[in-house]
């Protein structure tokens, strides 16, 4: 009896080469993927320090604290008003004396009932509710007004900051070093005079412009604190 020969097992695909553009195209991805995550708590972080600043702004709104302070009040003036509706039971007692010939002391009691039957309150309760939701839409909108200016001034202040810490870290050293480079190839004979005084007008100019910056950001600084209504320091 033959024996019927077995195929051998197929061999493994051989893993493709990744193309340049295939491997740029991964490494893109997850340097986007970082980026995303590190501007994602960035901007976590900065909305953060907003609400508190917001929180702080509105502690110290004098309009938001007057306008709370009247829907307080007239919270208490519709209470009280309701309060008028109720029936009110009045309850004496007490002891007479020397009412000859019927007796020399005796006790006294009386019971009275108030019925508000001509006064309802309905009117002075309608007027509070509408006071009420003046007071609430009021708060509202100053809590709005406020907010919008907090975020406003923030992120003003933010923007000068962040360029005048690029001028710092990035632009006044870069423009120094093409001065020093200038002035190198002035004294090597490579170059002529005018290049070397245009990279130093240069440089003058960008570090003027960055204490611009600088003042730009405290400005904005002060600015934010007025808004807030008190210092951050």
């Amino acid at each position: 009896m033959s024996e019927t020969p077995t195929a051998a097992p197929a061999a493994a695909p051989a893993a493709r080469a990744l193309s340049v553009a295939e491997v740029r195209a991964q490494q893109n991805f997850a340097l986007a993927a970082i980026a995303g995550v590190g501007a994602a708590i960035v901007g976590a972080v900065v909305w953060a320090i907003v609400t508190v600043i917001t929180e702080m702004a509105l502690r110290l709104n004098s309009n938001v604290q007057t306008t709370m302070q009247q829907l307080s009040i007239e919270e208490k003036r519709l209470q009280l008003a309701k309060a008028s509706r109720i029936p009110n039971l009045d309850l004496q007692a007490g002891v007479d004396f020397n009412s000859p010939p019927d007796f020399n002391v005796g006790p006294r009691g009386q019971v009275g009932v108030t019925l508000p039957l001509f006064n309802h309150g309905q009117g002075e309760i309608a007027q509070s509710n509408a006071r009420l939701d003046l007071l609430r839409f009021s708060i509202q909108a100053q809590k709005t007004t406020a907010e919008a200016q907090v975020i406003a001034a923030y992120y003003d202040y933010d923007t000068k900051l962040r360029l005048a810490s690029d001028y710092s870290k990035t632009i006044v050293p870069q423009t120094a070093r093409v001065e020093e480079m200038a002035e190198e190839s002035y004294r090597a004979g490579k170059s002529n005079l005018l290049t070397l005084i245009d990279a130093q007008r240069r440089l003058n100019e960008t570090r003027k412009a960055y204490l611009s910056s600088l003042f730009s950001v405290q400005s904005a600084f002060s600015a934010l604190e007025e808004v807030v209504g008190g210092a951050l320091d």
